[in-house]
């Protein structure tokens, strides 16, 4: 299979079957999402399936990213693309659940709006930042680690799929006794991030940052073998005081062969990368959100950074650049939310 529409004619072929499979409970795992998942991977890997009867006679078939946020875009793609099937309903990303009737169990734990709580942590340094600490009724010296692991499970299916990787930017789970703050009802936290994100989007609607004239900065370093590390880093962009108003990094990694180069490419590789390169920020734009912040070079890998306002593009055009690339050079990316570019901070010069 080689396209979306391969997929859902094969779908349609054997509609019958899998409704039938998931009306009478039958062996969905196996006869249906078995058959499923490896045709779906054929496309792209990264696609989750999951399936239920939310109605008397409508199945419900649901494409997750399982979290991934590079994606979260091919999962909406692959749905928008869905033929209109009267017994079926197809759903981009984990929807939220009815918390009013529904938690979930894991061994002896229940997980509910009973018994989880929320406070918000404050940082001036970070103000922009959704920091939230959930605190579980029962959590305890000797259950610390199912507690923790249940709550945020519990959280992906309270917030859905989409809310809980783009709402928050830090989640930890605590119990009752380490903590002396005032305790929110869980069920009014998606009320609370709502007002948060709203916030966030109108105080940096319409930012932007033109870096054609910035100055770029070359640093070299060591790594802890003694092989070099080169960064090349965009100085200017160092004490912007609007960083959080492009929240998303993308991260392109190259891997190659430098061993006979002290881990650094030679100047073939080099060549070909700076073309890739050059293809990316053609695409990727300050003007349009993307903010190259710069490279670093060096064990056999660079890797270039972008600050993005939004990930779902950035995430296609970085796709498909390295599908073209496939046959000449290893291109692989990676992205998630650093609202205050801490992750490439490390770069900067003091």
């Amino acid at each position: 299979m080689t396209s979306y529409e391969d997929f859902w004619n094969w779908f349609v072929q054997n509609e019958p079957e899998f409704y039938r499979l998931v009306k009478t409970k039958g062996n969905v795992e196996g006869e249906f999402l078995g058959k499923a998942l490896p045709r779906l991977r054929e496309i792209r890997e990264g696609f989750h399936l999951l399936t239920a009867m939310p109605e008397e006679d409508t199945a419900e078939l649901a494409f997750s990213a399982n979290g991934d946020l590079k994606n979260m875009v091919f999962v909406e793609e692959i749905v928008a693309a869905a033929p209109e099937l009267a017994r079926w309903k197809f759903t981009a990303l984990r929807s939220p659940m009815d918390m009013e009737t529904q938690g979930i169990n894991i061994g002896a734990h229940a997980f509910t709006k009973d018994n989880i709580h929320f406070y918000a942590e404050k940082d001036a340094d970070y103000p922009d930042e959704v920091s939230i600490v959930l605190v579980h009724e029962e959590m305890a010296e000797d259950n610390v680690e199912v507690i923790t692991h249940g709550t945020y499970i519990f959280m992906d299916h309270l917030l859905g799929e989409w809310n809980f990787a783009t709402l928050l930017d830090h989640v930890t789970v605590k119990s009752s006794a380490d903590t002396e703050e005032e305790l929110q009802p869980v069920h009014q936290l998606f009320e609370f991030l709502l007002e948060r994100e709203k916030a966030f989007v109108e105080k940096y609607a319409g930012v932007k940052k033109d870096t054609e004239n910035d100055q770029f900065a070359l640093l070299e370093a060591e790594l802890e073998d003694g092989s070099p590390l080169i960064v090349m880093v965009d100085t200017d962009l160092k004490d912007w005081d609007a960083k959080a108003s492009h929240p998303w990094m993308l991260v392109v990694s190259f891997t190659y062969d430098g061993y006979a180069n002290s881990g650094l490419p030679d100047e073939e590789t080099s060549k070909l990368m700076q073309e890739v390169e050059d293809r990316l920020l053609t695409e990727l734009k300050d003007q349009d959100g993307y903010l190259n912040l710069g490279r670093q070079t060096g064990d056999d890998t660079r890797e270039i950074y972008f600050a993005c306002k939004g990930f779902k593009k950035a995430s296609k055009i970085v796709d498909q650049v390295r599908q073209e690339y496939a046959d000449k050079i290893d291109v692989e990316y990676d992205i998630y939310k650093d609202k205050y570019w801490r992750s490439w901070s490390r770069f900067l010069p003091k």
